[in-house]
């Protein structure tokens, strides 16, 4: 499971039970709507919906495929993200559209509403401003490049 859902998950199943089922996020924008939105802009950045983070991500594996020639690969990949697509707005309308089983607010604590708060600006404005985190990824890349050998 991806880091960014762990503190979602663990502050729903803490309120809601020990459950990992995906029927306990019905409901969830009723129950927490900070919650909920965060899920939302995890869930699409990690379909790749642009000006999210994965989106450059995917446009940054595409770009490299494109350019090494591997059509394929890139065709299957965009077969792929529409599928994703799919089964992420599933788990969105469990969230905002499906009633939910128990209407009790879900309290979230400060340090797990700053941390979350933070994460989403990450996701953001590593969708819509890149460069120096792409730049500092490179030069790392570089330095290190040698360690591989020839």
């Amino acid at each position: 499971m991806n880091p960014k859902y762990l503190a979602i998950h663990g502050q729903r199943t803490k309120h809601s039970g020990d459950s990992d089922d995906i029927e306990d996020y019905n409901g969830l924008s009723r129950r927490s709507p900070f919650l909920a939105f965060a899920m939302l802009v995890f869930l699409l950045s990690l379909a790749g919906v642009p000006p999210l983070a994965g989106f450059i991500g995917k446009l940054y594996i595409f770009t490299a495929a494109m350019k090494e020639g591997l059509i394929a690969l890139v065709a299957i990949g965009g077969v792929n993200i529409v599928i994703s697509l799919y089964y992420y707005l599933v788990v969105v309308k469990k969230i905002y559209i499906n009633p939910a089983k128990d209407a009790s607010a879900i309290p979230v604590p400060f340090p797990l509403k700053a941390v979350v708060m933070i994460t989403i600006a990450g996701v953001l404005i590593l969708g819509i401003y890149p460069g120096p985190v792409m730049d500092w990824t490179a030069t790392a890349t570089e330095l290190f490049s040698h360690l591989t050998g020839p």
